[in-house]
């Protein structure tokens, strides 16, 4: 394990925000510690449910992970592990809080599994 720093942990574009002149806010954190890769996973499956719908996902997701290893200097393994990883956890809190809704995390988990890292 990388060394753990503190985390927003609910990071993806509907909790960015522009707050004008240039400036962005991170809103509803969750503030978590753990590897820096592991905050890309919340963005790397949004947006809900648009991604799934587009008609290249794996290509869109492999341009993220690139984009997001090169520009902040993370690990591409770690990056795709976390979002694998959290597209599963996704899936299993729909199912447990509401019993359904869990396919669409479910299917952003499958194409974790077909893109190369």
């Amino acid at each position: 394990m990388n060394k753990a720093v503190l985390l927003h942990g609910d990071l993806h574009h509907e909790n960015i925000l522009s707050a004008g002149g240039g400036t962005w806010l991170a809103i509803d954190p969750k503030g978590v510690t753990g590897e820096q890769e592991y905050e890309c996973g919340a963005l790397m499956r949004n947006p809900i449910p648009r991604l799934l719908q587009w008609s290249h996902p794996e290509r869109i997701t492999q341009r993220r992970l690139n984009q997001l290893a090169d520009e902040l200097g993370f690990d591409r393994k770690r990056l795709w592990g976390w979002g694998l990883a959290q597209a599963v956890l996704s899936a299993w809190w729909e199912l447990e809080d509401k019993g359904a809704g869990w396919e669409y995390s479910i299917g952003v988990a499958e194409v974790f599994a077909r893109i190369k890292v």
